[in-house]
């Protein structure tokens, strides 16, 4: 009897050994009938019962094999699929498809070498980073190396990413892009200052003109501080109101909320003291932004500046980008000097087709605005204003010349009924490795529909920018 006992505990082991999805149940449960029957049995027929279930274990040891072999052809049927998607830039599926994939086959360099560059332009920077690192002592070493240097120059680690372009550039001393990548973090990096000079003006002949003096400075990898300085007039009829401000932002890059800190001083007419905090929520692509601002700077108005209108607010934003699609929200409430309250709403998606070019980007967005009280002083008397547009942009970006086009057509879904346009073009141009200007035209109009129900309201604005590296 103990013979029996001890020949059943082994059999027992031996099956739960094997991974549960190769043995199928019905055999489990055949082999524990025969254990229970051994015990009863008489001697004579021990040998025979034994055989028969080696015989089984044999049987069950072939449909593990071949499972084992199906599973194989299915994980090279999936890095087929995978590698084809990354060639058609189908990042998302490399993404999803490549992490499964690894779990199976962690040794496949080409695999994660494809989903590290995936996550990368897709803008999951430290996941791609993960990856890179882990290809480091890989016959993919280079091609890490070039990912972590772009990775960290995208998350504006600039000193991390020149170490990894030079690391390349010691082995390889021709490699092109990563002479391009070092040459471009190494300008990022340099003080740079901008001289704007703008004019707005509009139908209610109401006119802006103002110049700033912009000085920008990266500290060290982490921080960057940026000193403004600007001078405005805002005219209408025979009321000019002179604005002036210097403001002071610091903003850290590898703090764990990464806070934005803007303090201004601002003469509109008399000196008060603004200021704006953002941070980031963790690793998310969401700002939480709160401070005192100056209201009569946002109601373009020189009576809204006159009588000197502040706000109080706190706003959200999300910005979510990938190479092909983004998602941006603005939501912001406002408590003003005046006892009202405002709330703005902007949301839109933006999509590129490649199919048609990478150079295009299509939108389509909305823009609610909302106000507890009409005041005539501010840039719009109505207590609702909603807007719902559709965008295309079309941009090109060279050795010296940058340019960018874009065109919105909405339509006004609150109170009466009107069209508006928007239109924007953008031009820049490098004069050599330390200087470059840019020019930038804009136009806005809302057309009442029918023509008779109300005035036509344009908004037009051009501005020179004069850029000069340390």
């Amino acid at each position: 009897m103990p013979y029996f006992i001890w020949f059943k505990t082994v059999s027992q082991e031996k099956i739960n050994a094997e991974p549960s999805e190769y043995l199928p149940s019905r055999l489990i449960r055949a082999t524990g009938v025969l254990s229970l029957f051994i015990i009863n049995m008489p001697n004579a027929y021990c040998t025979n019962l034994s055989l028969e279930i080696s015989t089984q274990l044999t049987a069950n040891t072939q449909v593990m094999f071949e499972n084992k072999q199906h599973d194989a052809r299915l994980l090279d049927l999936l890095r087929k699929k995978i590698l084809t998607d990354y060639q058609n830039q189908q990042y998302k599926s490399v993404i999803d498809n490549g992490l499964v994939y690894l779990k199976k086959r962690p040794d496949d360099h080409e695999i994660r070498s494809a989903l590290a560059n995936s996550l990368s332009w897709s803008g999951s920077l430290k996941n791609a980073v993960k990856h890179y690192q882990t290809l480091l002592t890989s016959s993919y070493a280079n091609e890490a190396k070039l990912g972590l240097a772009h990775s960290h120059s995208w998350s504006e680690h600039y000193l991390t990413s020149n170490h990894w372009f030079q690391e390349i550039l010691t082995q390889y001393p021709y490699h092109r892009q990563a002479r391009q990548g070092l040459l471009l973090t190494q300008i990022l990096m340099r003080p740079r200052s901008k001289f704007l000079s703008h004019q707005q003006y509009d139908s209610d002949k109401v006119t802006r003109e103002g110049i700033e003096l912009i000085h920008q400075l990266q500290l060290n990898e982490h921080n960057q501080l940026s000193l403004l300085a600007r001078n405005q007039f805002t005219s209408h009829d025979h009321l000019r109101i002179r604005s002036a401000m210097v403001e002071l932002s610091w903003k850290n890059l590898d703090w764990l909320f990464r806070p934005k800190l803007q303090i201004s001083i601002q003469e509109t007419p008399h000196q008060r003291l603004f200021g704006d905090l953002t941070i980031r929520l963790a690793m998310l692509p969401i700002d939480l932004r709160t401070g005192h601002n100056n209201w009569g700077e946002r109601a373009f108005t020189p009576i809204a500046l006159q009588k000197g209108l502040t706000a109080d607010y706190l706003g959200i934003n999300l910005n979510l980008q990938k190479r092909m699609f983004g998602f941006t929200t603005n939501i912001t409430h406002y408590e003003i000097s005046d006892n009202n309250q405002v709330t703005e709403i902007d949301a839109r998606i933006k999509l590129k087709l490649a199919t048609i070019s990478e150079n295009f980007l299509f939108s389509i967005g909305t823009y609610q605005y909302q106000s507890r009280k009409i005041r005539a002083e501010y840039w719009t008397p109505e207590v609702n204003h909603s807007v719902v547009d559709f965008g295309v942009e079309w941009a090109r970006y060279m050795a010296r010349w940058s340019m960018r086009l874009t065109l919105f057509l909405g339509q006004k879904t609150s109170g009466s009924r009107a069209y508006t346009g928007k239109a924007n073009a953008m031009i820049k141009r490098k004069i050599d490795k330390l200087w470059a200007f840019t020019i930038e035209l804009s136009n806005s109009q809302t057309e009442p529909q029918p023509k008779s129900s109300g005035s036509a309201y344009r908004w037009s604005q051009f501005t020179f920018q004069l850029e000069k590296l340390w």
